[in-house]
């Protein structure tokens, strides 16, 4: 799964007023507009690759006692993909557009131990 971005650039109503824009206040009394400042499909993130492993013994105990053991390994590889990025641009502060919001689980190792008798 490879997400695409949205860029989003919030213009205030007194920025459209002045700075060349329309001239006049936003219909409707809205304080600001969303404008998209990189069109839709053609700017895309990381892609998500990431290998779970499984390895089990089932062990047969006498009495009909049946013991499985599994080592589950998540994320194998290790993989860091970002998922989730800040989408909203600001003049003021640029450096927060494309932080990460969440990222790939790190890796992660589960032992089980059943025992059925």
């Amino acid at each position: 799964m490879i997400p695409a971005y949205r860029v989003l650039l919030v213009v205030p109503n007194a920025t459209v007023q002045t700075n060349g824009g329309l001239g006049r206040p936003l219909s409707g009394g809205a304080a600001n507009v969303t404008v998209p400042i990189v069109a839709p499909g053609t700017l895309f993130g990381d892609r998500l690759q990431q290998l779970d492993l499984r390895i089990g013994k089932i062990v047969r105990l006498p009495r009909g006692v049946r013991l499985a053991a599994n080592v589950d390994v998540f994320n194998a590889l290790n993989g860091h993909a970002v998922l989730t990025e800040q989408a909203s641009y600001s003049l003021t502060n640029a450096a927060l557009w494309r932080s990460p919001q969440l990222v790939q689980q790190a890796r992660l190792v589960k032992l089980t131990f059943v025992m059925n008798f």
